[in-house]
């Protein structure tokens, strides 16, 4: 039996390290029908173990993997294993000129009570689109509470600034999602990259915007919406959430 994630999409990659063979295998034991493709990641313990700091890395290592070491210098090992991670992800699908493609980090949690939502919601995709939200994490906790909603508004109305290199202007109408249709919306600024999914033309946008990577992954998908670069649709109600008995490899 064709499981519903494989029959909407053309290609699963499941982003995982060596290190964390522990969640491969908990995700394949948990999910044996969806069909995926393993895709190696970049685990940044790895990356001169020797060398603690970024910025203290060999120059030509950010000139041969494209990466700004202005940006990339002041990041962590693990932020820099997870953007590259992700940017190979993008230049895979555009050299293999793939087509809907569903990246999972190996922590995804599966809602499976939410199937049934996801096939409904795909009915309402528009017939084009770059990226789709499956999972994600809204910037603010309290984005959905009304009042505070207000005071965020405000808040970045009179001092609107996201974050360092992403662009200024009135956040009011892009902080926040709002609604595409009766089970979609379009995105806010969400953070997490443990369920997304691209289309060729999709990859191609984030590459332009990325090369050389400067980002953190989810901070190039935020810059990406704010600035209207991509046509972005999310679930206004996640499919996957991260697997709460994982750490983050951002900082391990």
């Amino acid at each position: 039996m064709i499981h519903p994630l494989n029959k909407y999409f053309d290609k699963i990659f499941l982003i995982s390290i060596k290190r964390n063979s522990s969640r491969l295998l908990n995700f394949s034991s948990k999910y044996p029908t969806i069909e995926f493709e393993i895709f190696p990641g970049v685990d940044g313990k790895e990356l001169f173990p020797s060398i603690e700091f970024i910025k203290d890395f060999p120059i030509d290592f950010f000139k041969t993997n494209n990466l700004s070491f202005d940006r990339c210098k002041v990041w962590n090992k693990g932020q820099l294993g997870c953007a590259m991670s992700n940017y190979l992800v993008q230049q895979e699908i555009v050299k293999r000129k793939l087509n809907k493609v569903l990246i999972l980090e190996d922590d995804a949690l599966l809602l499976e009570n939410m199937l049934d939502y996801f096939q409904s919601a795909i009915l309402e995709l528009p017939e084009y689109w770059d990226l789709f939200y499956l999972g994600f994490n809204p910037l603010s906790k309290w984005s959905e509470n009304s009042f505070t909603r207000f005071l965020l508004k405000l808040k970045h109305f009179i001092r609107p600034t996201i974050t360092e290199g992403l662009s200024s202007g009135n956040l009011c109408k892009r902080y926040f999602p709002s609604s595409f249709s009766t089970k979609l919306n379009k995105p806010g600024l969400y953070g997490g990259t443990h369920a997304y999914a691209l289309t060729y033309e999709g990859a191609l946008k984030i590459l332009d915007i990325d090369t050389p990577l400067k980002f953190g992954f989810d901070t190039t998908l935020m810059y990406a919406n704010y600035n209207m670069l991509l046509k972005s649709i999310s679930l206004k109600k996640p499919l996957f959430v991260p697997n709460p008995i994982f750490d983050t490899s951002l900082v391990n």
